[in-house]
């Protein structure tokens, strides 16, 4: 990021400064300060362990995720440079050079500190462990009332949104629109109702790099993340609002001009659009070959709602009807793949979403309207970008029957049948979850076979 090579001393030396960070700030107690270091020296090798045994088996992630990855690692700067090896085919080179690539430098910092490229797949995992504890966090202060094993379980649910697992062990990068978006509003509820000024400092370390990872993360991070700013900034009465807006304001930006100069800024200078190669002259329309047969010649607004109550799907050589009620073999199969294009936040979403409506109606009294603007805001979100029937282009979606569990869970559950009702919710969510979890079963045996074949 400021315009270094990538090599094996900076993965270290960043691991150095977090324990530093952590170590020095007076914000946080002695006790917490060593669980925390202790923590870290254990959870860093553990799944940077696990991230090389898990190899990563989607399209993408081998493809130019992958390859971005490793240009990085050979020496290719992107603050100097806009083409990569001649080695690389013109196909992938397209991607590699006009895509942004924040999460892919990142990892690049760890493959070339470790030497293995499946190893900076752990990324994925850390921010991801991270979303649990900040749910939890908020959970704990907003629900007190609620039993701590129940709040775990539910943090544990909305952590892992089934686009969340199916490529937290991928070099995909779609599920950090939703595991970023929940640590920044982490982040902004312990900042402006804990008074935690070391929240801050992450705000803005996020709204830095978040521009850098791909177009439509930012945009929606930075619209609902920009929603959650400005309700608690109102809420707070913080003493310089307009000062803190702009100082926000003014790292996004940065973000986009130095931290995402390439491709942003280099796209514009020699395609005339920042979005190349999805806008311009020389556009390349890539959702013709991604869109299932059984959706095509539907309107944005017909596959969308298709989407939503279909099971998951994600068979591009069959035109069979799409299955609601009915499980078929097809639909648990594509419940594990990282790209599934439709129904991909589970089996049992629709119907989860259907209880939980019931469950709000019912225990509905006081307090409403921010919750009924908020499911509003999430559901209108689906159409604003093309694609909206795509799970990993709005993973945010999965937020939508939370929203109202959580009031339920905050006004409501006051009789047998809304406390029933609600833990066949949960038991719903937890089969997908567990669905998706069941793919990494299916990675391991894929690894062995693959390590029998190279041993041979």
């Amino acid at each position: 990021w400021v315009g270094l090579p990538i090599n094996g001393f900076i993965f270290p030396v960043a691991i150095l400064l977090a324990a530093l960070w952590t170590y020095f700030d007076k914000g946080v107690k002695g006790s917490i300060k060593k669980i925390a270091i202790v923590a870290m020296l254990v959870v860093v090798p553990v799944t940077i362990g696990i991230s090389m045994w898990l190899y990563d088996w989607s399209f993408d992630g081998q493809w130019y995720h992958s390859c971005t990855i490793r240009e990085l690692v050979a020496g290719w700067n992107p603050m100097y440079s806009t083409s990569v090896r001649d080695s690389v085919d013109e196909v992938t080179r397209l991607w590699v050079e006009h895509y942004p690539r924040g999460i892919e430098t990142i990892a690049a910092t760890i493959v070339s500190c470790i030497g293995n490229i499946e190893a900076g797949k752990a990324l994925n995992l850390w921010f991801v462990i991270s979303s649990v504890f900040y749910i939890y966090i908020f959970l704990h202060d907003a629900l007190p009332a609620v039993n701590k094993y129940l709040r775990l379980w539910i943090a544990l649910l909305v952590a892992f949104n089934p686009v969340v697992i199916n490529q937290m062990c991928t070099h995909y990068i779609d599920w950090s629109l939703y595991t970023l978006l929940v640590i920044l509003g982490g982040n902004l509820y312990l900042f402006f109702e804990k008074g935690e000024r070391r929240a801050l400092y992450i705000v803005l370390l996020l709204l830095f790099f978040i521009p850098a990872i791909k177009l439509n993360i930012f945009f929606w991070i930075i619209l609902w993340g920009g929603i959650c700013f400005l309700f608690l900034l109102r809420r707070s009465r913080y003493k310089s609002p307009y000062r803190l807006t702009a100082i926000c304001a003014v790292v996004a930006l940065l973000g986009v001009g130095v931290g995402a100069y390439n491709p942003y800024l280099t796209n514009l200078k020699e395609h005339n659009t920042p979005f190349y190669p999805l806008a311009g002259e020389e556009k390349v329309d890539i959702m013709e070959d991604n869109t299932l047969p059984s959706m095509r010649g539907k309107s944005n607004v017909e596959s969308v709602f298709t989407s939503l109550i279909a099971n998951p799907d994600n068979n591009m050589t069959s035109e069979e009807e799409v299955n609601v009620f009915y499980i078929s073999r097809n639909n648990i199969a594509s419940s594990i793949v990282a790209d599934t294009r439709l129904g991909g936040f589970g089996i049992f979403f629709f119907e989860a979403v259907l209880l939980s409506a019931v469950l709000f109606v019912c225990t509905g009294r006081r307090r409403m309207a921010y919750y009924w603007l908020i499911l509003a805001g999430l559901f209108v979100s689906l159409f604003i970008l093309p694609s909206g029937w795509w799970a990993r282009y709005v993973a945010f979606f999965y937020l939508f029957p939370f929203v109202m569990l959580f009031y339920a869970e905050r006004f409501g559950l006051k009789t047998r049948f809304t406390r029933r009702l609600h833990i066949l919710i949960l038991l719903l969510f937890s089969i997908d979850s567990s669905l998706c979890f069941c793919g990494l079963f299916r990675n391991i045996v894929h690894h062995e076979r693959v390590d029998y074949l190279l041993d041979r």
